[in-house]
């Protein structure tokens, strides 16, 4: 949103300072024109969530341990069960693959069906890239 948010103020979406810095440029786009109605289809595809996770429309990939991975009732935490979760699932470096839209609550892992060996392995690809250009602060 902040390049949507700079085109509305009319002001470039680039901070020359931070890049003097060596930080990477924001990832972001302008969606005004989808959120305006000016364009049908939002120009993002998919993101990048974090080192070991992107999602590229209608999959996520998951890399290495997932902690809390739990599938809860319809009113969590509310009155279905236990509000805490202590389920891990293991992705490991192969990962594991969701269709979000078909599978919303990610109960059928895709990465090791022969069929999505292609998406595996473009998913795979897509979020080494999205790796060499990811801020993460050594803290």
């Amino acid at each position: 949103m902040f390049c949507c948010f700079a085109a509305l103020g009319g002001v470039a979406a680039v901070d020359p300072r931070a890049a003097l810095a060596g930080l990477p440029p924001p990832d972001s786009i302008n969606l005004w024109p989808y959120l305006s109605g000016a364009i049908n289809e939002s120009p993002r595809k998919g993101f990048q969530v974090d080192n070991r996770c992107i999602v590229s429309a209608p999959y996520k990939l998951l890399l290495g341990d997932q902690k809390g991975a739990c599938h809860s009732g319809p009113h969590v935490p509310n009155a279905t069960g236990n509000a805490t979760c202590d389920t891990v699932m293991h992705c490991g470096q192969t990962g594991c693959m969701f269709d979000i839209y078909a599978d919303p609550h990610e109960r059928v892992d895709l990465a090791g069906m022969s069929t999505h060996a292609g998406t595996l392995q473009a998913m795979q690809a897509q979020l080494v890239a999205a790796n060499e250009k990811i801020f993460d602060p050594d803290r």
